[in-house]
């Protein structure tokens, strides 16, 4: 987790020999986000050119706009607390920070 625009950021990349254990460590990570730390949301950043987000959206993560970073556009992701985790946002959103 790090903060990114005000938000939660999650970013997992996991060496080969890990592969299949990225739920088991999100939902860690997850309930100590809303649970310990009390964030009322987390969001994943994707740069468009990755096209499968098929498993964002199984951990229940909603599309919630984009976000330009530094002059770079990422597709923005959000997992609410409220709601048994269930997610919510709009969608349209466009924050360039390279501009105060």
């Amino acid at each position: 987790m790090q903060p990114e625009q005000g938000d939660a950021d999650f970013a997992l990349v996991l060496h080969p020999r890990f592969w299949g254990w990225g739920r088991q460590i999100f939902n860690k990570i997850r309930d100590q986000a809303f649970n310990e730390m009390g964030l009322k949301s987390i969001t994943i950043l994707f740069p468009p050119s990755r096209p499968n987000s098929k498993a964002i959206y199984r951990l229940g993560f909603v599309e919630d706009g984009q976000l330009v970073v530094d002059g770079e556009a990422f597709m923005r992701f959000r997992l609410k607390a409220e709601g048994g985790g269930k997610a919510t946002g709009g969608i349209h959103e466009r924050v360039d920070n390279r501009y105060p």
